[in-house]
């Protein structure tokens, strides 16, 4: 199987146990597939701004522009004391490979997709009772890279990503403990840093590890 045929197989599944009533669908793609960065311009027009934007764009993204799908958003105004009111915008870039790899497997599914948008965004959405009245980091670990969120009230500020994710632990879970992957994976999910009595050392193999993560933040 491909890993498209793969993702799609799961996806049936998954749609026939949750039976939805709907369709219409609002994907989120891996914050490590799209550039992700800030801007400060003038303040402007929305139109001289795209315009702005567009040109200085192909300066952050390491792709022709004509391969990538660009959006963009205000997320403040400030003053510089010589140079008068400024915005800062946030910049987002997606390889058009990957929009058309999305839309090919709800095509597939029959499903209608609407819109996509970077996790980041969506993370910090699903948090916003928690997050909108405060400053905040999100970490999210995943399998290869951490996702790191900068949010100030809800809106995201800044978006960084380190090539150090869970994998790397359960994989010096195995080589210390001298156990298999799979129950190196099972140990770090059930135990983790709670981890007491006999199995205590799994705290103390899995704190360096949080450290790499806390420095990168």
């Amino acid at each position: 199987l491909t890993l498209r045929q793969a993702v799609g197989n799961q996806e049936k599944i998954l749609l026939k146990e949750m039976k939805p009533k709907t369709k219409t669908v609002v994907a989120s793609i891996p914050a490590f597939a799209a550039f992700v960065t800030t801007l400060d311009l003038p303040l402007l027009s929305s139109g001289e701004t795209q315009k702005v934007i567009m040109f200085q764009a192909s300066q952050y993204i390491p792709l022709p522009m004509s391969a990538v799908t660009i959006d963009w958003f205000k997320i403040e105004e400030f003053d510089e004391p010589r140079s008068g009111r400024f915005q800062r915008i946030l910049l987002i870039a997606v390889p058009n490979e990957i929009l058309k790899k999305y839309k090919n497997i709800f095509d597939s599914l029959g499903l209608r997709l609407t819109a996509i948008e970077v996790e980041s965004i969506a993370l910090i959405r699903s948090l916003i009772k928690q997050l909108n009245k405060t400053n905040s980091v999100i970490v999210d670990i995943g399998t290869e890279s951490s996702n790191i969120v900068i949010s100030e009230k809800g809106v995201l500020k800044a978006n960084s990503q380190t090539d150090y994710g869970g994998v790397y632990l359960t994989q010096s879970l195995s080589r210390s403990l001298g156990i298999s992957l799979a129950r190196a994976e099972e140990l770090k999910r059930r135990k983790g840093l709670l981890a007491t009595g006999g199995e205590v050392e799994l705290s103390t193999l899995i704190i360096p590890f949080l450290d790499v993560i806390i420095n990168e933040v």
